[in-house]
């Protein structure tokens, strides 16, 4: 990199100087920092300082290796030196850019990078490196702009291909990243940072054949880079390559012996084949590295105890137990290692602490010390990389339904997988888990009774007790959802889907005293299912007060005996087969969500209503957007209801004003819903007098 800065600032003029033996000592300082001689270069820009301290180009060039000294405090304040004394060079913004990110300063490189950019806006150089300060701050929209504009200066720059596809792959969007992975291989086949990266994907993906393809090049354009043997031994293991994922982690770390994850991923494979000893050997480096790394203590542990090595196991077991208490897994483990010593005492405290655990299971007593559960799998942890575990988050209020319908769920075939569930119950009602069915399941139980007994240590504790492949979670209904949300999950958790059950017989009861509660509930959910309907209830009603809180919800009725259909056909407040449908005000939160569910009924229809003008920023000059305001929750927490409106009278329409608004409705792409969405294309606009009530009910 250096060398090709110089390559480019030499075509900079340089000052006359008067004395030409400062001409002298400055070229010979330039040819030492060329061929890397960087302190020596030091010592002879520092001559030219002191003789004409007016110079930008000592300072700049003496940055320069101070960089390449890993000086970059240094570096930083000599560019500001030159750019003081000249500040149009692009260099200098670049080089202390390049400083800044060495000390994190990303806000700092990303102004220099831009300032550089104004001065030369198709140096690749530049946005590159922005792009990367973007990316280190987790701006991925920045970054992708960034990366928008370098593509458009250079639409065959391979690297901006595999930087947006990483960005992607951060936002969890693996289609856009491979896309762009197999872009920058039409471009560049011969590049083996390509290759890896759709690799990756693949992996993801878990297609593991091509995966292992891709790999097979990247290492034979880049044999030395211990990563890509790394993920090919990922990719041969989950092909029962058990041979060849040995030998890519011995590559590996031959050629970088320091690599943790090639330690780690080894010692695990290691002990998945019996080779005990040398499993310990790894994992007591990745414990040198990282002595707080639980997992690695617990695995190495096991494999202790299976040596014969006890004392050594009951060492690193409780090292664990200190860290999590109510790992009853590290109790049992270590109470057998200590019979196994003769340590009876110590054994019956361990067992002791177990039976306690049973026994207030039993008695529904509370045991806030010990887990409720104990896994007694005597099973190395195995984990070769991270596997995301969807959780299944089942929230309600109590007697709401949610045990009868998680039982009814883990039954069935469509939801059986082959690894374990790990069901965590955070409320017990009347209905009580057929235990027998749920181990048929491979279904295991934890209790949590107390809201602060449910932590991210606690969870923790359940991935090492049970790796589990995926989670289920009968939340307690007291409990706001949103703090679980924002909770930190283990490595390779995430929420895959919200349920919530409502109990049709109360919900305008929970409605009328705790609705913020339930609107915090249902406010991300991704289904609401309605049960123990009967007939003459208003479910419409209930429909559209769960939309306007949650337009993307998928909202279920029951009754006794199943699913209820044809509940939404009742005849609207309102004549829909009118040459004009009129909407009145007190049916406009009606009408709003039935076009919205059902736009085919409207759609060439004209509508007639009052609303209040909002013009959000970008629609066009034509454009507005007439509705009223719904309460979800609170007075302070409301939602503007309306759809996009077309009028050439949109112009003369003040926002905040009242209109009446005579419209065909159409349904169409438009940005604004991200998709299709309903458009009213105005024949008639009058303004009128605001409404006595502007708030909008739905019943």
């Amino acid at each position: 990199m250096i060398k090709r800065i110089l390559t480019v600032l030499l075509l900079f003029p340089t000052l006359v100087c008067a004395q030409i033996n400062t001409e002298r000592v400055m070229t010979i300082a330039r040819n030492a920092l060329y061929f890397e001689d960087y302190v020596l270069s030091i010592q002879y820009f520092n001559q030219v300082i002191n003789a004409k301290p007016y110079l930008y180009e000592p300072y700049f060039f003496r940055a320069l290796a101070k960089v390449n000294l890993e000086d970059y405090q240094g570096a930083e304040a000599d560019c500001d030196e030159a750019i003081k004394r000249n500040p149009f060079v692009v260099g200098a913004y670049q080089v202390r850019g390049l400083a800044r990110i060495r000390q994190s300063k990303f806000d700092g490189a990303i102004e220099d990078y831009q300032k550089a950019l104004h001065y030369d806006p198709e140096n690749i150089t530049l946005w590159h490196n922005l792009t990367l300060s973007h990316i280190q701050k987790k701006d991925y929209d920045a970054a992708k702009e960034d990366l928008e504009s370098l593509l458009k200066v250079s639409p065959r720059y391979t690297r901006a291909y595999l930087m947006r596809g990483e960005v992607s792959l951060q936002q969890k969007d693996t289609v856009a990243a491979l896309k762009d992975f197999n872009t920058a291989l039409e471009l560049d086949k011969y590049d083996p940072d390509a290759w890896s990266a759709r690799a990756i994907v693949r992996l993801q993906q878990s297609n593991y054949a091509e995966a292992e393809s891709d790999l097979d090049r990247a290492i034979h354009l880049s044999a030395k880079n211990a990563g890509n043997y790394i993920n090919r031994a990922l990719a041969r293991f989950h092909q029962n390559n058990l041979r060849g994922a040995m030998s890519d982690y011995d590559l590996a770390l031959d050629i970088d012996p320091n690599n943790f994850i090639g330690h780690y991923n080894r010692g695990l494979l290691r002990a998945r084949v019996g080779d005990d000893n040398r499993a310990i050997e790894d994992f007591d480096f990745v414990i040198q590295m990282e002595p707080d790394n639980m997992m690695a203590i617990f695995n190495r542990a096991l494999l202790r105890a299976q040596t014969g090595d006890y004392r050594g196991a009951i060492k690193d077991y409780t090292t664990v137990i200190d860290q999590y208490p109510n790992f009853l897994a590290g109790y049992y483990h270590r109470a057998e290692a200590r019979k196994k010593i003769g340590d009876k005492k110590g054994a019956e405290q361990d067992d002791f602490k177990l039976l306690k655990a049973q026994l207030d299971k039993q008695n529904g007593g509370t045991n806030k010390d010990v887990a409720q559960n104990q896994n007694k799998d005597k099973g190395i942890n195995y984990m070769m990389d991270d596997i995301r575990v969807p959780i299944y988050l089942v929230t309600g209020f109590l007697e709401s339904g949610k045990t009868t319908f998680l039982d009814f769920t883990l039954q069935q075939e469509y939801f059986a997988i082959d690894g374990k569930t790990l069901l965590i119950l955070c409320e017990e009602g009347e209905e009580e888990y057929d235990m027998d069915k749920l181990k048929l399941t491979n279904t295991v139980v934890e209790v949590i009774e107390d809201e602060e007994d449910l932590t991210p240590q606690r969870l923790a504790a359940m991935d090492i007790i049970h790796q589990p492949e995926r989670v289920v979670i009968e939340y307690n209904g007291m409990w706001l959802v949103s703090k679980f949300e924002q909770m930190e999950l283990p490595e390779g958790w995430g929420i895959e889907q919200e349920i919530t059950c409502v109990d049709a017989t109360t919900y305008q009861v929970y409605m009328a005293n705790m609705k913020s509660l339930f609107m915090d509930m249902i406010r991300n959910t991704d289904m609401v299912v309605f049960n123990r309907c009967k007939e003459g209830d208003p479910l419409p009603a209930y429909r559209r007060g769960i939309k306007v809180a949650n337009q993307s919800a998928e909202v279920i009725f029951e009754n006794e005996e199943g699913e209820m259909d044809d509940i939404f056909q009742d005849e609207m407040p309102f004549d829909i087969n009118a040459p004009i449908i009129e909407i009145p005000p007190e049916d406009y939160g009606i009408w709003f969500v039935d076009a919205m569910d059902n736009p085919d009924k409207y759609v060439d229809k004209i509508v007639r209503f009052k609303g209040r003008v909002m013009k959000p920023r970008g629609m066009g000059s034509k454009f507005f957007v007439p509705g009223r305001v719904a309460m979800t929750c609170c007075a302070d927490d409301t939602t503007f209801l309306g759809y996009v409106c077309r009028s050439d009278y949109a112009p003369h329409i003040k926002e905040g004003s009242w209109v009446e608004v005579t419209a065909k409705v159409a349904f169409e792409n438009r940005t604004e819903y991200q998709g299709e969405g309903i458009v009213l294309y105005a024949s008639d606009v009058k303004e009128c007098e605001p409404l006595k009530e502007e708030m909008v009910y739905f019943n």
